[in-house]
């Protein structure tokens, strides 16, 4: 089988494959959110704007810089006792964040 009939058998398999297993919608757009460049910086956008409206003004006033990278969110907190507090709240947190987002975009939480 020459190159070009067995890259369109194997591109023919994935269709069909696709056909017989669909994916939902939000796990492929998750999946290129994820990898592609540009999509990197929409959900940390995302992830910013979903932070402040899940954790409620008295956090957000208390939160500096926001950053997703590689599904780890690092968040820096400006007042120490509320990062112990939130600190001891992370895989909740981090389930709350996911939910709104509607995908598993963030595996870890980091407060500095």
């Amino acid at each position: 089988m020459n190159a070009t009939r067995a890259t369109f058998v194997s591109h023919a398999a994935q269709f069909l494959m696709s056909k017989h297993h669909p994916r939902h919608i939000s796990g492929l757009l998750s999946q290129w959110l994820q990898k592609d460049p540009s999509g990197q910086e929409i959900l940390n956008q995302m992830v910013q704007r979903v932070w402040t409206s899940a954790m409620g003004p008295m956090v957000a006033n208390r939160t500096g810089r926001i950053s997703l990278k590689n599904q780890v969110l690092t968040v820096e907190i400006l007042s120490p006792p509320l990062r112990h507090e939130l600190h001891q709240m992370r895989s909740e947190i981090c389930r709350l964040l996911n939910d709104k987002l509607g995908s598993e975009a963030v595996k870890e939480i980091i407060l500095k």
